[in-house]
């Protein structure tokens, strides 16, 4: 694999605390209320984010803060 490239480090601090305790501003809850503390999720409502490719969770999110990416019915991450 080629090597990771290099982080923003107050990105990656934001995206720790999201991960940890949302943002009440933005409307966004913490992802581990759902996804759980080590990204192992409880499928099929909540996927597990441990192990997913950093290109493939971020088209994921861009597709979902577009709208694109289609929602459960009862659009939880809506």
């Amino acid at each position: 694999y080629p090597p990771a490239p290099a982080a923003d480090p107050g990105l990656l601090q934001w995206g720790g605390v999201l991960n940890a305790v949302g943002s009440a501003e933005r409307g966004v809850q913490a992802c581990q209320n759902c996804h759980g503390p080590a990204g192992t999720g409880m499928p099929p409502n909540y996927p597990r984010l441990a192990g997913q490719y950093a290109p493939y969770l971020a088209e994921q999110l861009r597709a979902w803060r577009s709208g694109e990416r289609v929602q459960q019915p009862i659009n939880l991450m809506g």
